[in-house]
């Protein structure tokens, strides 16, 4: 069926109007932080990937730049970029970004690029506490990268938050000076660093028991969306024909931190 799907796909676009070259390349966002292995700041990593087979298949055009991921979010609100990723589909941005939805409203999962998981990080010695359901951290405030949807969950939790820090290794110096008790940190990298760095191993917990685990989109300016829904929702639908195919999830278990 993926392979029939494949084949299918660009026949369905010539015969709606989507031609090989019919509109500008958009111009998409993604985040100067590492997030292995999804992407990188160089351009390289498995969304970018995905997204450059996205444009094989169905004859479009992408330009990829990475900028700090709260510049990505307001430049594609105030039309300077068409669209960013890989973003939480979230009702703030909805206001001005259109995301991959089913019929009945929502979000539509098998349009997704990756799943991410927030994982708790306490400093050992400190006061904060997390067991599965309750986030604690009664003397100072909850690090989160600036910018992610955590924060946001975390203030709506009634918890003081955080967003001075870019990266996750930014979050765990900032436990070992420590600014905190406690950070939400996503990505896999802050779990290698706890893992296998002495200095973080031997000060911080990785708490096993995740805090959320969001499904990640390309999500593409409102009045982009609305100009084209046909090219968009065929970007959209490309991707879930990549994203299952056989080439990408053996790359996809193949994956590796370092």
């Amino acid at each position: 069926m993926r392979s029939l799907a494949r084949i299918l796909l660009p026949i369905f676009l010539f015969l709606t109007g989507m031609g090989d070259v019919c509109c500008a390349p958009l111009q998409l966002c993604f985040e100067d932080v590492a997030q292995k292995p999804w992407t990188m700041p160089d351009g390289s990593g498995l969304n970018i990937v995905l997204l450059k087979r996205v444009e094989k298949l169905l004859g479009e055009s992408f330009v990829f730049t990475a900028k700090p991921w709260k510049r990505c979010i307001e430049e594609t609100r105030i039309g300077v970029m068409d669209g960013y990723f890989a973003a939480t589909n979230t009702d703030e941005r909805h206001q001005f970004s259109a995301f991959p939805t089913l019929p009945n409203g929502m979000p539509d999962k098998s349009a997704m690029l990756n799943e991410t998981t927030a994982i708790v990080y306490l400093k050992k010695d400190g006061k904060g506490v997390w067991d599965g359901k309750k986030l604690e951290s009664p003397a100072l405030p909850i690090l989160v990268q600036r910018g992610y949807y955590v924060g946001t969950m975390l203030r709506r939790q009634g918890l003081q938050v955080e967003e001075s820090i870019k990266s996750s290794e930014d979050g765990l110096r900032a436990l070992l000076q420590n600014r905190a008790d406690v950070a939400v940190l996503q990505g896999e990298e802050a779990r290698y660093l706890v893992g296998h760095d002495p200095k973080f191993k031997v000060a911080v917990i990785a708490s096993s028991i995740p805090y959320t685990t969001t499904s990640q989109y390309l999500a593409i300016s409102r009045k982009v969306y609305d100009d084209n829904p046909k090219r968009i929702e065929a970007i959209w639908n490309a991707i879930r024909t990549v994203r299952e195919s056989a080439e990408y999830r053996a790359l996809l278990d193949a994956k590796v931190m370092h």
